[in-house]
């Protein structure tokens, strides 16, 4: 069976993040520019992400990609935290965030943004506390966007 070099380089960095059982891959982003690829790998945990636990990852899926010769020619590998701005999007991100204060937009454009600190989130629903109309909920599939609010 045939698997092209992107699934094999998922692959890899999936279980390298996973062998941790520290950290999440949050986003993984494969980039070609001709014979040379860019691999971004977005990762998080519980406790955030240092500079020290990117180089290890990034060190880490290097050797592994190295030993399995997966990819010929010339490659970057950018490991990071997914950053402040980055849209929540599942649960677990959702639990991270739990009593800051979140801007949550939804697909029903007749429904207003929701504006406050997310109190909860549980089965797929989230619980916000607003200021002008208290708890307020949303399920994730209703919501088009929802990120930290600064």
């Amino acid at each position: 069976m045939f698997v092209d070099r992107d699934t094999q380089v998922e692959k890899v960095i999936r279980e390298v993040i996973d062998n941790a059982n520290t950290h999440d891959l949050v986003e993984l982003k494969i980039m070609h520019h001709g014979k040379s690829m860019r691999l971004q790998v977005f990762v998080d945990s519980d406790n955030g992400v240092t500079l020290g636990e990117c180089v290890k990852f990034s060190r880490s899926i290097d050797r592994e990609i190295e030993e399995q010769e997966i990819i010929e020619g010339p490659y970057t590998i950018e490991v990071s935290s997914p950053g402040i701005d980055r849209p929540i999007r599942t649960e677990k991100e959702f639990q991270r965030k739990l009593g800051r204060t979140i801007a949550v937009d939804f697909i029903d454009t007749k429904r207003k943004r929701l504006r406050g600190v997310l109190k909860s989130i549980a089965d797929g629903e989230i619980v916000v506390q607003t200021k002008k109309k208290g708890e307020q909920s949303a399920t994730l599939e209703e919501i088009l966007e929802a990120r930290e609010y600064i």
